[in-house]
């Protein structure tokens, strides 16, 4: 299975879980395609990197040669599936200036991935937090006509009301929650969209780290 993973930063040193997860899928025989909204400043990394960089896309410019090739590319492909994506989410987005001007952006920059993820050969678009990446991601999916997952975390559940992901948990087929906790809050929020949540915790593998093994008992 290919797979196109939709993130807000890649490599993120607060965001561990995502390398983790990445490099097991690779470990289980998937093909990982990174679609990044952020490129950190390079830093020397302590570990070799988990995707080749080559299959890392970073976000491209909104006025853009990767833009422009992606536009033409759908216009020829699928004009009315584009045309009906960008005529919808700019309708969503409402009269007010910012969040038009915010809209047009994520569909330039889903266009550009869309092109880039079919060109990998991702049979599914997944994403990591209900924020940005999500939205992205639902626009790659939708493109592209694949599957679309979510992993929710905590800030993206807890901070917002859930009318603003409810649109990401309907379009998603699996919805991904690292706690319990996360999972009964949309639970609760949502019980038509139980069947598709999925509890999957981070956790740790500590055969990974034998120096970190407490010498007495271990106290929290």
């Amino acid at each position: 299975m290919k797979i196109g993973v939709v993130v807000g930063s890649f490599p993120s040193p607060s965001e561990t879980f995502i390398r983790r997860e990445l490099s097991a899928l690779q470990k289980n025989g998937w093909v990982v395609t990174v679609l990044a909204l952020h490129t950190p400043p390079s830093r020397p990394q302590a570990a070799a990197p988990v995707v080749s960089p080559a299959a890392v896309h970073s976000r491209p410019r909104v006025l853009s040669w990767r833009v422009a090739t992606a536009v033409a590319h759908w216009l020829r492909r699928s004009p009315r599936r584009f045309l009906r994506l960008w005529s919808r989410s700019l309708g969503e987005a409402g009269p007010c200036p910012l969040a038009l001007a915010r809209a047009a952006r994520r569909l330039a920059v889903a266009t550009a991935f869309a092109h880039e993820a079919r060109l990998a050969g991702c049979e599914r678009i997944h994403a990591h937090f209900a924020f940005a990446p999500g939205k992205v991601g639902r626009l790659v999916a939708e493109l592209l006509g694949v599957p679309f997952s979510l992993s929710v975390h905590a800030r993206d559940i807890y901070t917002q009301p859930y009318a603003a992901i409810k649109p990401l948990v309907d379009a998603a087929d699996t919805v991904v929650c690292c706690t319990r906790h996360g999972l009964e809050t949309i639970r609760e929020a949502d019980a038509a969209v139980a069947d598709k949540l999925l509890l999957a915790r981070h956790g740790l593998d500590l055969a990974e780290y034998p120096d970190a093994t407490p010498a007495g008992d271990l106290v929290l």
